[in-house]
């Protein structure tokens, strides 16, 4: 897996740049970096490596499928992660996950702060949790400002360096 790591930061450098450019991370590029690392996984590893890579692309489509159906995300964060698990395993996507939610909610809180929209912070977590809790009712989407759309994939790609030092020094 150590010597796909490489592949999978760029996979996530270019898609993050991809997404502060144009605020979107375009199919052509996610969905072939998928299957080729599935296919690189499955040549280097034989069925280990077919195994963690499909893992991985299920963990990350979990993980961030839920935000995607409340409108808090894009579809393209979500295959962008997919993108990067197929090059690694399910403990490294995982930790691709949390790492950018704690870059993008920082990045989130110091513009709330800058921009003095604190009280629309509230309002929009407040809608969040409603949307997440469970009653049975219909929902609707969450109605973000798509003005000030926030750029997930850079959070994805400063998260991966961030797991590969994470990953190193834990032993794991």
């Amino acid at each position: 897996m150590e010597q796909l790591t490489p592949i999978a930061f760029a996979v996530a450098l270019f898609g993050g740049i991809f997404d502060l450019l144009t605020k979107r991370i375009p199919n052509w590029w996610t969905f072939p970096a998928m299957a080729i690392g599935l296919i690189a996984q499955t040549y280097l590893r034989s069925g280990a490596g077919a195994l963690d890579s499909s893992l991985a692309i299920i963990v990350a489509l979990f993980l961030y499928l839920p935000i995607y159906v409340v409108g808090a995300m894009g579809a393209g964060d979500i295959k962008l992660l997919m993108a990067i698990g197929a090059w690694t395993n399910p403990r490294f996507v995982f930790c691709v996950a949390i790492i950018a939610v704690f870059i993008g909610g920082s990045y989130a809180l110091i513009d709330v702060l800058w921009n003095r929209r604190l009280g629309a912070m509230v309002e929009n977590v407040k809608r969040l949790f409603w949307v997440l809790v469970p009653t049975g009712l219909p929902r609707e989407r969450l109605d973000i400002d798509r003005t000030r759309k926030f750029s997930f994939g850079a959070a994805i790609a400063l998260a991966v360096p961030g797991t590969i030092l994470y990953l190193q020094r834990s032993g794991l």
